[in-house]
């Protein structure tokens, strides 16, 4: 599937976020982790950060969504966002 996540997070308020875009945000999480395949989380995070769709297959998907979810550096209303976004373009095949 292709993940695209360059798109504004919104507050609590349902309204954008300033300076929030959710493909840098995750960039950013990703490039300053460490463990797992780093390469491969470098070149995602590179992608996202500059807006462009990055590849995932069934496995990479799943190491992606746990990454997110088990990420402590990022806020709740960060990790739900990015995992509903991740959902819905898993289920809508974008």
């Amino acid at each position: 599937m292709q993940l695209i996540l360059d798109k504004n997070l919104t507050g609590l308020d349902g309204k954008d976020l300033p300076n929030a875009n959710m493909g840098q945000i995750l960039a950013s999480s990703l490039a300053n982790s460490s463990g797992g395949d780093s390469i491969k989380y470098l070149d995602w995070a590179l992608k996202l950060y500059n807006g462009k769709p990055i590849q995932l297959d069934d496995s990479d998907y799943i190491k992606l969504y746990k990454e997110v979810e088990n990420n402590k550096q990022l806020t709740r209303l960060v990790n739900a966002q990015i995992l509903q976004e991740m959902e819905r373009q898993k289920h809508n095949k974008t």
